[in-house]
């Protein structure tokens, strides 16, 4: 189960492309590990792989290691 943490800016006419400036705020720690929430809350599975563009802008990092704790049961939850 995989998590798609992707998020593009609108050129017009039907063009849209990945934007950095969105992904630092998508990728913050704190956003993935929502979306990470609200995906367990509606399907009921911790998603195993988070694909985001752009891995260095916010803290995916942080978020994955938080989700891997908690998957390993050494933490109260992502």
């Amino acid at each position: 189960y995989y998590l798609n943490q992707f998020v593009y800016r609108n050129l017009g006419s039907g063009i849209v492309v990945p934007d950095v400036a969105l992904a630092r705020r998508a990728n913050d720690r704190d956003a993935v590990l929502a979306r990470v929430r609200q995906c367990l809350a509606e399907t009921g599975r911790v998603a195993s792989v988070v694909y985001v563009d752009w891995f260095a802008q916010g803290d995916v990092v942080g978020a994955v290691d938080a989700i891997n704790a908690w998957s390993a049961g050494l933490d109260a939850g992502p």
